[in-house]
């Protein structure tokens, strides 16, 4: 499946920001008329998390779901979780550090 990847620029300022929830709305909906999932970039909070998800987003990435890590804790989680966080249901709570 084809991704579209929306900016931390514009997931950041959420949930405060009116401008940048319109356009993240707008962009998962358009995306997903098109065929294609989306991907939320910089996902820093439980708040954005839940926006995001709220409003349909298929994946999320960023600091609030894992920081980087060194490669052997990488593997274990990937181990853990099938390198996978499901942004509808927190599914492997391991991945945060």
């Amino acid at each position: 499946m084809s991704v579209i990847k929306i900016d931390k620029a514009f997931i950041q300022p959420l949930p405060a920001g009116e401008g940048a929830r319109h356009i993240v709305d707008a962009t998962i909906s358009l995306s997903h008329r098109l065929g294609k999932g989306v991907v939320a970039e910089g996902i820093e909070s439980n708040e954005a998390l839940e926006l995001v998800r709220d409003m349909g987003c298929d994946l999320a990435q960023g600091y609030h779901i894992g920081r980087p890590v060194p490669a052997d804790d990488f593997l274990s989680w990937y181990g853990d979780c099938r390198g996978m966080f499901s942004i509808s249901t927190a599914a492997c709570p391991k991945s945060r550090h």
